[in-house]
């Protein structure tokens, strides 16, 4: 019964800009958003309406809902809708999504107005772009994978959209670019098979670990990929992916990746830490690469 929102406040907090709701009918939700150089925000998140705004009409990426046009039948369709800087109209909004379950959990945006979003797929026919960097749906006891898609700046086409996870529980929960357009991306993982290069930590210790993982500007090739925790769960997702907690951050040139999520291990790698032991059943953890 949810929409999703969206609202600007002027700099020092006093007075809206805009404010306005997003969504069909119901069944909507705003998952994360991103700014750009003109003050556009660009949102993603999920809706089971047919009746989601689509911007413009026709030429929008995916202007229906699911593979039959009616959200297959009461489920999530990821989207991506960029708001104009006055809060008067879209710039584009488009649906993203297969056949099954599909929500978008984080978006970044580069220089050029080139959309990231990532999130989790339950869809064995999600948009892919061709030569994917990651072609087969993985799987797992949901099933969901991980996706990292990037659209053009007119949300009419794909740069590249692909599949990341192995063969158990996959969630994609943040997402940074950085001034080489390479993307990097945070999330949980219960595959022992997640896809690894030049890792720190190159096997699963938990039943959910997180991971960190950047894709080459292009989506051709993953730079590096390491899972991320202890012997217990890190950003352990909830069935719909919403209650779970991760963000990422990147130097302008990508020097640096910044992580944080939760930890309910007592043994999370710690290095130079500022609180080198738990301080409880579940603690926050700060990484940096």
């Amino acid at each position: 019964t949810s929409n999703g929102f969206v609202t600007k406040l002027n700099s020092s907090g006093s007075a809206l800009v805009y404010s306005t709701y997003l969504g069909g009918g119901s069944g909507d939700f705003a998952g994360a958003v991103a700014v750009d150089s003109s003050d556009n925000a660009y949102v993603t998140g999920g809706t089971k309406n047919k009746t989601f705004p689509v911007f413009p009409l026709t030429t929008a990426f995916q202007t229906s809902c699911g593979t039959d046009g009616n959200c297959n039948g009461g489920l999530f369709d990821a989207f991506v809708s960029v708001i104009n800087s006055s809060g008067s109209g879209f710039v584009y909004s488009t649906f993203l999504g297969g056949e099954s379950n599909d929500e978008g959990l984080g978006i970044a945006v580069d220089s050029a107005g080139d959309a990231y979003v990532t999130g989790f797929t339950s869809s064995t026919a999600f948009k892919l772009s061709t030569s994917p960097l990651q072609a087969k749906f993985g799987g797992g006891s949901l099933p969901t994978d991980a996706f990292v898609t990037e659209l053009n700046p007119t949300g009419t086409g794909l740069i590249y959209s692909t599949y990341l996870g192995g063969s158990g529980d996959d969630t994609g929960l943040g997402i940074a670019v950085d001034s080489n357009k390479n993307a990097y991306v945070t999330g949980e993982t219960g595959s022992p098979d997640f896809p690894t290069a030049s890792a720190t930590q190159s096997q699963k210790k938990g039943q959910n670990d997180a991971f960190v993982s950047e894709i080459s500007a292009g989506g051709s090739a993953l730079v590096f990929s390491t899972y991320l925790g202890g012997s217990l769960n890190e950003n352990t997702a909830s069935a719909s992916g919403r209650g779970s907690l991760g963000a990422i951050a990147v130097d302008t040139a990508g020097a640096n990746i910044y992580v944080t999520g939760s930890t309910t291990s007592t043994d999370f790698p710690t290095v130079a830490a500022e609180q080198p032991a738990a301080g409880g059943t579940g603690d926050a953890f700060v990484a940096k690469y």
